[in-house]
């Protein structure tokens, strides 16, 4: 993992390894599931990400969401401990404004927050693609990019006959992760599924319906399960 010195805010200087644990892109209704067994979360006060590049597109008020017992002792100038109705009003908003969402866990959030151990805390950010960590997705190494995944069972495939060729899908704030072009043999947009993160986003940017996101049980099991041995809820 690459090394990070700077200013996390100020009062707090990082000289940490920032090591990651595998992070999901999350459809929505997986999401949801997950917060609502959460017996422990806290709303940051702000999103860290856009705040450090002054966010002009996106509210730079709207905070992660940290679930699990570690939660509890952050400080209350970075968030404040919320209820299951709170988080999924959040969820709803960031979703409305067209932002990503991604779980994982990461060393260097319970650094900054003086809060642990890493293994009772979890992350949800609510990403944008101009300021959030995973817009560099597409050209970070392999090392890290490869931690972060699609869960398996969920698929985004295309209705052709609705696609009018508009081509807003194609813009870099629809997919962070470039799977979505012009097939231009066929003159139809396609996903790639080797890309493609599951996280959605396009089926919400889209005019014409022409995205649409599939999962199976297995996958809300799976997230769940994995939600569990990560952090313990209570």
């Amino acid at each position: 993992a690459a090394a990070i010195t700077s200013t996390i805010s100020a009062d707090i200087e990082v000289n940490q390894s920032f090591q990651k644990d595998d992070s999901l892109f999350l459809p929505v209704d997986l999401l949801k599931e997950a917060v609502r067994r959460a017996s422990y979360i806290t709303v940051m006060n702000q999103c860290l990400c856009r705040t450090s590049n002054d966010c002009k597109d996106y509210p730079q008020d709207l905070g992660c969401i940290f679930i699990g017992p570690a939660a509890r002792d952050i400080p209350e100038k970075y968030g404040h401990q919320a209820t299951v109705e709170e988080a999924l009003e959040q969820i709803d908003y960031a979703e409305s404004i067209g932002l990503s969402h991604v779980m994982g866990r990461n060393k260097i959030d319970t650094i900054w927050m003086h809060v642990g151990p890493k293994e009772k805390l979890l992350t949800i950010c609510h990403c944008c693609p101009c300021c959030c960590l995973w817009k560099v997705l597409a050209d970070i190494h392999t090392d890290i990019s490869d931690k972060v995944r699609r869960i398996n069972g969920v698929r985004v495939k295309t209705r052709s006959e609705n696609c009018v060729l508009c081509r807003k899908c194609l813009g870099d704030d629809v997919c962070f992760s470039g799977a979505i072009y012009l097939d231009e043999d066929e003159n139809i947009i396609k996903v790639d599924q080797d890309k493609c993160l599951g996280c959605g986003h396009c089926t919400h940017s889209c005019p014409k319906d022409v995205f649409d996101l599939s999962y199976t049980q297995d996958s809300m099991d799976y997230v769940l399960d994995r939600i569990e041995a990560l952090v313990d809820y209570r």
